[in-house]
Parts: structure tokens; sequence; C-alpha cells
């Protein structure tokens, strides 16, 4: 198996989300990926060339009320994808496989939960599997019914996948409806991205950077204001005290010169 041709990018979002009671947090995603190209050989035909690629998304939080909590640059989700060529044992050939998760499809922080930023995510690797491997076949999602504890839990997890175009055969738990099951055979061509989310705007990061480097300017220019205004302080407090000094020794000195014999 000979490899060539790899190439990895990489960039960062700035993103508002916005939470359940209008506050505003900004987080930065970043996401990296990769991808090569993979000659295949097939015992009876011409090799084959064929896409082997990854994407990891790394959102950290930037700012908003949670930093009561947490510090500026916590991470708060882990989201990926890969795409391999796989052997298709029904056709006799290669074809291209697509794992649309890394194990880690979960928003860390619970306040963040529920507003859209676990859809956006995943739609950015929907989206990507998409212009790298158009004719890739998506590896079922397994469901587990300990991600349905509860009702609201397990709607949530079922509808936030079958937004994407999922079907599944559900099975029952313990007298909990679909609290478990396998997504069926999907291509990637056929799954559905969300429309627009409205929680969830993102902004120009060049904006944002050159918005704090001025409020960095003014801040280390006042900064530098009250550092000279504490050392004039200083200054005229050390002065005071060697006048005061020199007072003294001058009043002792008389006192001993003027003293009665």
């Amino acid at each position: 198996m000979d490899e060539s041709n790899r190439t990895a990018r990489a960039h960062t979002k700035l993103v508002r989300l916005l939470g359940q009671k209008n506050e505003t947090h900004l987080l930065l995603i970043n996401t990296e990926s990769s991808l090569r190209d993979e000659r295949l050989h097939e015992s009876s035909a011409e090799p084959v060339t064929l896409t082997k690629a990854e994407i990891q998304l790394k959102v950290h939080y930037l700012d908003g009320p949670l930093l009561r909590e947490t510090t500026s640059g916590s991470p708060i989700a882990n989201f990926g994808g890969t795409i391999e060529p796989v052997w298709n044992s029904k056709t006799n050939g290669w074809c291209q496989r697509v794992r649309l998760s890394n194990g880690f499809v979960i928003i860390e922080r619970p306040e963040l939960r529920g507003l859209g930023l676990g859809t956006y995510l995943f739609a950015q690797i929907v989206l990507w599997a998409k212009r790298v491997a158009p004719q890739a076949w998506v590896q079922a999602i397994v469901l587990s019914s300990v991600q349905a504890r509860d009702t609201e839990s397990r709607n949530r997890r079922n509808k936030f996948y079958e937004k994407f175009g999922f079907e599944f055969d559900y099975r029952s738990v313990d007298g909990i409806k679909d609290a478990e099951g396998s997504s069926q055979s999907i291509n990637i061509s056929d799954m559905k991205v969300p429309d627009k989310i409205e929680t969830i705007e993102v902004l120009p990061l060049i904006n944002f950077l050159r918005e704090n480097f001025e409020q960095m300017r003014k801040e280390r220019s006042r900064f530098h204001s009250e550092v000279q205004r504490y050392e004039r302080v200083v200054a005229d407090h050390v002065a005071l005290c060697r006048e005061n000094n020199l007072l003294i020794s001058l009043g002792r000195w008389l006192y001993r010169i003027r003293r009665p014999e």
C-alpha cells in the first residue's frame, strides 16, 4: 500500500453562542483535518486510489458568564470523524467508509447543552465528509440505553441524529421505548444538514483580535498612566518624609545648641 499526496489543514472560528437566558458565550473552534491518497491493489483488477482522511474539532470557552466557574480557554467539546478505504466483500472491491464520531459526541458543560452547539459541530463533520468522499457509506451509529436514562435525554439524543437523516432500528430497555438501537445503512450524500442554527453566529476572527488588541493597548496606556501617578505619589511621599526628617533633625540641633547650661 503506497501513500502519497498527504495534506493537512487547520483553521479557527470564533463563534457566539446564545444561551437560554439570552446570555452570550464566546467560543473558539479549532479545526484540524488531513487527507492522503492511498493506492490500493486488487488481485484481479487495476489498482485504485482512494482517499483516507480525518478531522477533529476542538471547542474552547473564551468568554461569557461561565468564566465565574472556569477559566478562559477551557475545553468544552471534542468532535471528530474519519474516512477510510475498506474492502467490500459483497461487491468484491474497495469502497470508502465514514465514521462521523470519535466517540465524544457530547458537550462537557451542561449549561451549553441543548443550544445547538452539538448540531453545529456534527454538521461541520457531515459537510466535510460530503466534500471529501461523496460516495462513501456511513458506519452505523449505535445508541446505548445509558444515553436514555429518562424520556427527555432519549428524545434529545434521538432527534439529534434523526434530523441528519439517520433511521434507526430501535429497541426498548427497562420500559423505556426507543432506548437503544443501530442506524440503518445510509450514504453520506443522502445525509441532511440542518439549516442555519439561530443560536450560533460565526464572527470575523480578525475583527475580534483587532478589537482586543486595541482594548489591550488602551489598558496598557491606562496602566502606564496609573503607574506614573503612583510613582509621583511615592516620590512626593518620600520627599515629604525626607523634609520631615530634616526638620526633625534641625529641631533637635537647635534644641541642643540653645538649651540652658
